[in-house]
């Protein structure tokens, strides 16, 4: 991919450091809790990925930037809530009650980040098409939004067919809901990929 999940992860987890009021909840549908934890130590000890998930070696330097990393994200994470779908059960009510129930219980400014939004589960998605579906998440997002007075961030995905150059806002003129529900929309494109 293009690092949709990458950059899902970074962006909350700069959201909850740099606004120490804010409360996060990332809801992470592709990524496992193991992955997407990796990649928030990772970025917040600036260490390699891959040494986060397993030290292979050991190595002082590193070592002592991945131990005080894992001990900030312990420390945000009443913060920062990782809930882990990547199993595929979390449906968009689901979503709505979690958000309300933290608003709640914690009160304050709450933010949503949503990697990705077409793994949320609505009722009779047999029977709609990938467009349709996605029309109707953008829009019950919007609105939980509005409703619950929070910001709402959510990724998604692209057909293939343009994953070989930089997307444009036509892209979406089959995704209406994308295109016009949220109040920015931001295309990631890696070049490295391609080039």
């Amino acid at each position: 991919g293009m690092g949709k999940s990458t950059f899902a992860t970074q962006l909350a987890w700069d959201l909850a450091t740099m606004n120490p009021e804010l409360t996060v909840i990332f809801f992470s549908l592709d990524l496992n809790r193991i992955d997407a934890t990796s990649k928030i130590v990772s970025q917040c000890g600036e260490l390699p990925i891959d040494y986060v998930k397993n030290p292979y070696s050991a190595r002082d330097d590193l070592e002592e930037r991945r131990s005080e990393a894992l001990k900030k994200v312990a420390s945000m994470s009443k913060r920062f809530i990782l809930i882990d779908e990547s199993t595929g059960r979390l449906s968009i009510d689901d979503v709505k009650k979690y958000v309300k129930r933290t608003r709640l219980e914690r009160g304050g400014e709450v933010a949503v980040v949503i990697d990705p939004l077409y793994k949320i589960l609505i009722k009779n998605q047999h029977h709609i098409g990938f467009n349709e579906k996605c029309n109707v998440l953008a829009s019950e997002l919007k609105s939980l939004a509005a409703v619950e007075g929070v910001t709402v961030i959510a990724t998604a995905g692209l057909p293939k067919a343009i994953s070989n150059r930089r997307p444009v806002k036509e892209d979406l003129e089959e995704i209406t809901g994308l295109l016009y529900d949220p109040y920015a929309i931001f295309f990631l494109y890696c070049d490295y990929l391609n080039n």
